[in-house]
């Protein structure tokens, strides 16, 4: 009788121990679960806004600032002429300052301020690091004024201009000395940054363009472009000294004049010559020093 009883409170304590050990844990884990259902989002949110009072450069400086994001280095990558420091000293910035509020977008735009300049690429690597990478203005022609020959506000005697048109700076000019020259732009000021505006420097700049895309490198040295006549235009080169191609259709004439050349190799008849003209039906050409055309 004392066993069984004994039995009894020994499965009644079992019935205790499931129901007050094993199935409040379950239910605390279910108000667990709704727990962080209810506060998940809105956590997150919080996390979210906090990290943008961090990082975006409208938010008050030294709010919850996060400590070691220090700038450290300053990485320039520049394959021509402008140097390290003047990047660096363009860009403005300075090794301790806080990484976090550099504007990077106004770094973009002080660096493409500079006449040489084309295009930047700047990063912000934390956890301190800025990477500059800077693409220079190629040169491809020079501008000469004659003496006396300036307009009003023309501060410069040479200057050297990209496809675009804008003048770039003094150092660019003094390391390309072989660039063909564009004669006949008087109206224009070469002051480094501003862009030839005049119709004669958008003609002859499209002749450089359509030039330096062609054969004709390989055929003739160009050394000038004269567009002071709009009705002709006249290129200048170590064997012919005047090429006429004439008003229109520049890009074509061109292409003409890079098969007449072949033509006259193929001949023998690639000696200098004082003019070609290419204005008309029939291409004249004067060879040095007089005599009849040749077609």
């Amino acid at each position: 009788m004392m066993r069984r009883r004994n039995h009894r409170i020994g499965r009644r304590r079992r019935r205790i121990v499931l129901n007050v050990d094993v199935a409040p844990r379950r239910r605390a884990a279910g108000a667990g679960d709704g727990l962080r259902r209810r506060v998940g989002i809105p956590a997150a949110a919080a996390a979210l806004a906090l990290l943008a009072a961090v990082v975006l450069p409208g938010s008050p400086r030294g709010f919850m600032r996060p400590t070691g994001f220090t700038l450290r280095w300053i990485e320039v990558r520049n394959a021509d002429l402008l140097g390290r420091e003047e990047i660096v000293s363009l860009a403005g910035l300075k090794v301790g300052d806080d990484l976090l509020a550099a504007d990077i977008r106004s770094i973009r735009e002080r660096l493409r301020s500079h006449p040489d300049i084309r295009d930047a690429v700047v990063r912000r690597r934390i956890p301190g690091t800025v990477s500059i990478r800077v693409v220079e203005r190629v040169p491809v022609a020079a501008v000469c004024r004659p003496e006396g020959g300036q307009p009003a506000g023309a501060d410069r005697r040479r200057a050297v201009v990209d496809e675009e048109g804008i003048v770039l700076s003094a150092a660019k000019e003094r390391a390309h000395r072989s660039l063909p020259v564009l004669l006949g732009l008087a109206d224009d000021a070469l002051r480094p940054g501003e862009r030839l505006a005049s119709p004669g420097a958008r003609r002859a700049l499209e002749v450089v363009r359509a030039y330096r895309e062609s054969d004709l490198p390989r055929q003739i040295e160009l050394v000038g472009v004269d567009v002071s006549d709009p009705s002709n235009c006249v290129l200048r080169s170590r064997s012919i000294a005047e090429i006429r191609l004439g008003g229109e259709r520049l890009p074509e004439r061109l292409r003409l004049l890079s098969y007449i050349l072949a033509q006259r190799s193929s001949r023998g008849l690639a000696g200098p010559a004082s003019y070609l003209d290419l204005r008309w039906r029939d291409v004249a050409e004067m060879p040095l020093g007089g005599g009849p055309p040749s077609g």
